[in-house]
């Protein structure tokens, strides 16, 4: 198909702004970016616009090939050809460099005189020492384009950005598949060149086609004629090289072949082996060298220098290594305070999220040991954040990666949790038996014995099993029996027995066992408002509905601090049916009303099923009264 004008300048308009803010300022301006981003359009953009404008004379195109092999042309050597193209006779021209670099201001104060202005546009420079001696004195000027950040004493920078997707979609043309396009060129103005010929060369190639072909294929497919979007990289790779910044160079590398598309300090370090003070200047020559991008705290490649290095160069094993570890260890330390109102703890997982996604399916594919154990923190965000599919599949690979019985037992007891917040009631099922088949030799065993008949009673339920529901009613009741017989101080046995108290019906041997519980739960954790929760129930089996709302109530606050909404959810159904119960209208219509809002911005969650089914009970109360 026939693309837009590839070559056509499109968009840029808050650079070419500032760009030509600069220029009338009276300053030399460095224009940097990532290779094929198109710094030589935008110069040549802006010295066009500025001359039609008359706010120079003549501007002047200078290639300094800084990023050819030899180091390009160098600043001596330039001094003789501007002489010639500014009007200064042979004759007049010294022969030595020295006596060039005299003369050459010079002439630029006489043109300066007789009403000339000159714009030099000094292309591909890699270095200051390129272009500082050939820098023109007011009131001429200069634009630099490179691919790194040059500081040039008294310079404006412009740092410039792939495209905006409309841009870049623009830049190819209107067919609405030509988005697709732009995005699998990661919206980079060299290789939607590329990709623009690639279509006009052939009528049989539609954008959908090409689009898939772009993702799937190496990088080495976005070359066209003299254009090679893989060239730019190898030789923006072999710079660092040459700088002697071969740390940085093999810190490229490794966050290409990292799992995830960004990453904070402590992961830099630990690709690199290093202290996070020493690998903050590594990723600085990375940000310097426009291959790595900061925000908000946290370093990302572009897309196809991504894919590039993954395709050319090799995977270091042992940073691997060392950056799974880095996170799991992460995680263990930050998954205790997801038992805590730890905003900084969530805000921590949200922003880590996608990149420990990916993370956890690598380490799950290589076997790391750190790996089970993390997937339960790991899998009590995504309950937290109401996440229930992604919540199935960690735990899924998590169960399939350990051997550990006890670790494997607890990791089920969750994953049938997640099943059945995903609706998935048959698969819970087989999860909840298998943890009831190998219930492994360990002091928790009664617990995970508990968690699984109860799960099995809500599974087989919900899967409309009434056999099976049943049988695991009768299963649930005699592990409670036999749990009420076991005597024990801490916290773990007494929540269980509690549990098989109410199970039992002993109401008031419940609430004094939960009551101990939380003399021992300090602090305003998850589990502090679970039991509370729990508690509140129990005193309104007691029908002490006072009681009941002054627990539901500080656990309410506890679970509005955590942002759990089935938590805040189950504690406000708790308090409106103490309402309702106390003829205390208005007020369980509020709470009603509460509940009604969160479950509206739940959009459907299967996660919170447990909450509607509550509220049905509750709407049913009030309806009859």
């Amino acid at each position: 198909m026939r693309t837009a004008d590839p070559g056509a300048f499109v968009g840029r308009a808050p650079e070419l702004s500032e760009l030509s803010r600069s220029l009338v300022s009276g300053v030399p301006v460095v224009v940097s970016g990532l290779g094929g981003v198109g710094k030589t359009a935008l110069a040549r953009r802006a010295a066009a616009a500025a001359l039609d404008a008359g706010a120079f004379t003549r501007v002047l195109f200078v290639d300094l090939h800084g990023y050819a092999p030899g180091g390009g042309v160098r600043a001596a050597d330039l001094f003789a050809p501007l002489l010639r193209v500014l009007g200064l006779p042979h004759g007049d021209i010294p022969a030595e460099r020295s006596e060039q670099a005299s003369v050459y201001p010079d002439y630029l104060h006489h043109l300066a005189g007789t009403g000339e202005r000159v714009l030099l546009v000094l292309d591909n420079a890699a270095s200051r020492d390129q272009v500082r001696d050939v820098l023109p004195p007011p009131p001429h000027q200069a634009v630099i384009t490179s691919r790194d950040t040059l500081f040039v004493d008294g310079a404006a920078r412009v740092p410039l950005p792939v495209l905006p997707l409309a841009d870049a979609h623009a830049v190819l043309g209107e067919h609405p598949d030509l988005a697709d396009v732009a995005l699998a060129c990661g919206r980079l103005p060299l290789a939607l060149r590329v990709a623009a010929a690639l279509l006009d060369a052939d009528p049989d190639l539609t954008p959908a086609a090409l689009a898939a072909e772009l993702r799937a294929a190496p990088t080495s497919a976005l070359t066209y004629g003299d254009l090679d979007v893989g060239t730019v990289f190898a030789t923006a790779h072999r710079g660092l090289l040459a700088r002697g910044q071969d740390t940085a160079a093999q810190l490229l590398v490794d966050l290409a072949h990292a799992p995830g598309d960004s990453h904070g300090l402590g992961a830099a370090a630990a690709l690199l082996g290093c202290a996070p003070p020493a690998a903050v200047h590594v990723l600085r020559a990375l940000e310097q060298a426009h291959l790595a991008q900061k925000a908000a705290g946290r370093w990302s490649l572009h897309d196809l220098v991504r894919r590039y290095f993954t395709e050319h160069s090799p995977e270091d094993p042992d940073a691997t290594a060392r950056l799974l570890h880095h996170y799991g260890q992460e995680l263990f330390e930050r998954t205790g305070q997801l038992q805590t109102a730890s905003a900084e703890a969530l805000s921590w997982f949200d922003a880590e999220a996608p990149t420990l996604v990916a993370v956890f399916r690598r380490a799950a594919a290589l076997g790391s040991p750190d790996f089970p154990a993390a997937a339960l923190g790991m899998g009590q965000f995504f309950y937290l954040r109401h996440l229930p599919d992604e919540r199935v599949e960690l735990l899924r690979a998590a169960v399939a990666a350990t051997e550990d019985p006890v670790v494997r037992a607890t990791l089920r007891v969750d994953l049938g949790n997640a099943l059945l917040d995903a609706r998935e009631h048959h698969a819970a099922a087989e999860e909840f038996r298998a943890v009831l088949a190998h219930l492994p030799d360990d002091p928790h065993a009664p617990h995970w014995e508990r968690m699984a008949w109860s799960g099995l009673v809500t599974a087989t339920t919900r899967a409309g099993d009434a056999d099976g529901a049943a049988h695991a009613r009768a299963g649930l009741a005699a592990h409670a029996e036999r749990a009420a017989e076991v005597s024990g101080d801490d916290v773990l046995t007494m929540s269980r027995q509690a549990m098989a108290l109410l199970d039992t019906g002993e109401h008031t041997a419940a609430e004094t066992l939960l009551l101990r519980v939380l003399a021992e739960q300090a602090g305003p954790t998850w589990s502090r408002a679970v039991t509370l929760l729990t508690l509140s129930t129990c005193r309104q089996l007691r029908g002490d509905h006072a009681a009941a709302t002054t627990t539901a109530e500080e656990g309410l606050a506890i679970a509005r601090a955590l942002g759990d909404d089935k938590l805040t959810g189950r504690l406000l159904v708790n308090l409106a049916l103490s309402a309702t119960l106390e003829q205390r209208w208005s007020r369980a219509d509020a709470l009603r009303a509460e509940v009604r809002a969160i479950l509206d911005r739940a959009d459907d969650s299967p996660d919170l099923d447990e909450v509607r089914a509550a509220l049905a009970g509750v709407d049913e109360l009030r309806a009859r009264r």
